[in-house]
C-alpha cells in the first residue's frame, strides 16, 4: 500500500493543487473546518473545506463500561506486608 502525499486541497477558484492550510477551527470532535490559502500568485485566494469523519472502518479501541475504578474496588487496594 503506497504512502498519500498530501498536495493541498484544490483551489475552488483556479483549481490549483497548491494550496496550504493556514488554521483550522475543530467545532465538534467529528467536524472541523480548514481555512486555505491558494498559493498560487495569480490567483490567492482564500477559502474554507469542512472535514468530517463519516465512520470509522476499523479500531483497536474498547471502551469500557466503566473506565474509572470503585475508590474500594481490590484492584485500587495495595498489599502492605512488614
Amino acid at each position: 500500500m503506497g504512502v498519500y502525499k498530501f498536495r493541498g486541497h484544490a483551489c475552488p477558484m483556479c483549481n490549483s493543487g497548491n494550496t496550504s492550510i493556514r488554521t483550522s477551527n475543530k467545532i465538534t470532535p467529528a467536524y472541523q473546518v480548514l481555512y486555505y490559502d491558494c498559493n498560487n500568485e495569480n490567483c490567492l485566494t482564500r477559502f474554507t473545506a469542512n472535514l468530517t469523519t463519516g465512520h470509522v472502518i476499523h479500531t483497536l479501541f474498547e471502551e469500557k463500561a466503566n473506565p474509572q475504578p470503585q475508590e474500594n474496588s481490590p484492584e485500587n487496594q495495595l498489599a502492605f506486608n512488614l
